[in-house]
């Protein structure tokens, strides 16, 4: 159930950030448009069921017992891990900064 929540905010996410997307990559929104295809749904859902087993794996491990410490897992696995490569993105890809805040917000 996490992972279709994901995808179904993800997909908001960047139905909401995709001219802004494109403005600060100068990638033609049209372009961004063409990218939209079915099969990647399913990607992305079986990317966020196995982020989700992870976590309920730790969770598990670790005695999570309220929604903060939760909270806080999450965070610092975010920080751990999808920050630290978008980091990594905008320092030797050249990614611009704003995508990788749209980019790391999903």
């Amino acid at each position: 159930m996490a992972a279709i929540v994901a995808v179904a905010f993800t997909g908001i996410w960047y139905i909401a950030f995709s001219k802004v997307m494109a403005k600060i990559t100068s990638t033609p929104f049209a372009e961004i448009q063409k990218e939209r295809k079915p099969w990647k749904v399913f990607v992305t859902l079986g990317e966020y069921i196995i982020i989700a087993l992870i976590l309920a794996y730790f969770v598990e491990r670790m005695s999570v017992a309220s929604w903060t410490e939760a909270a806080m897992l999450g965070f610092v696995v975010w920080v751990g891990f999808s920050a630290t490569q978008w980091f990594g993105a905008m320092t030797w890809d050249k990614m611009p900064w704003g995508a990788a805040l749209i980019r790391a917000g999903d």
